[in-house]
């Protein structure tokens, strides 16, 4: 699975980098991660069918409706014994960063998961840290995935993606340093509209080290250029290069 397998490639980095709050908090979790990656999208499959292989860009309405994927994933993965504590990792996984309205559940629903708990202690709270490389890994593989209507995008488009997330800066920051949204804490970023999506330290090891998304890219390029042949048609023209 495309999500499994950047989710694990990201979170060994951040071992072996022992880059904290991750390193610490998640440190003898490699099997549950690896679980809530494999079905977080467990609630499409059961609920939205037919949506998936539509051969149409959504409706807003469809949209809206696809969006309650997280929280219905959550809920069948809530029955099985073995995501009994991490389903909120799935619920969460598409709760941004900055928390600045574009994800989702809304930062009040995540907080009524954890009654009496601060934001900033959310903020470091094991299933929001799971959820923030789930968010990563699944965004790359949403940008790469050949869809009835579109190609699929290529590895610059996946890494220009996340470099352009990472470029927007919220008040707190004059643009010089990008390093500065990792002293804020989640309570400043919301209160300052923060525009980013992911968690700057995990795109910063995607972008710098090849190790991390290079296997993973050579297996879902190839499933892309699979996906292609078949899905080549009217809809969309597939370029010369194979991109």
């Amino acid at each position: 699975d495309s999500v499994c397998r950047l989710s694990l490639g990201l979170f060994s980095a951040l071992l072996d980098k022992e880059m904290e709050p991750y390193s610490s908090t998640l440190a003898d979790k490699v099997e549950s991660l690896a679980r809530v990656a494999t079905f977080h999208d467990l609630g499409k499959v059961v609920e939205f069918y037919a949506l998936l292989w539509s051969p149409y860009q959504y409706t807003e309405a469809e949209q809206n409706l696809m969006a309650e994927h997280a929280e219905k994933s959550a809920y069948f993965l809530a029955q099985m014994p073995a995501f009994a504590l991490w389903n909120d990792a799935v619920r969460w996984h598409h709760v941004d960063f900055g928390d600045n309205r574009s994800g989702y559940p809304s930062l009040e629903a995540v907080q009524t998961r954890r009654p009496g708990k601060s934001i900033d202690e959310i903020d470091v709270d094991p299933c929001i840290l799971m959820s923030r490389i789930l968010r990563v890994a699944d965004s790359a593989s949403a940008i790469a995935d050949v869809r009835p209507y579109r190609k699929g995008g290529n590895l610059e488009d996946i890494l220009v993606a996340f470099q352009h997330d990472q470029s927007q800066y919220c008040s707190t920051n004059s643009g010089s340093d990008q390093e500065v949204c990792l002293g804020c804490s989640w309570s400043v970023r919301v209160a300052q509209r923060c525009p980013k999506r992911y968690d700057p330290r995990l795109i910063k090891l995607l972008i710098e080290d090849e190790q991390v998304w290079g296997r993973w890219w050579a297996i879902v390029d190839r499933h892309r250029r699979e996906k292609q042949a078949v899905y080549k048609g009217p809809r969309w023209p597939l370029s010369d290069s194979g991109n």
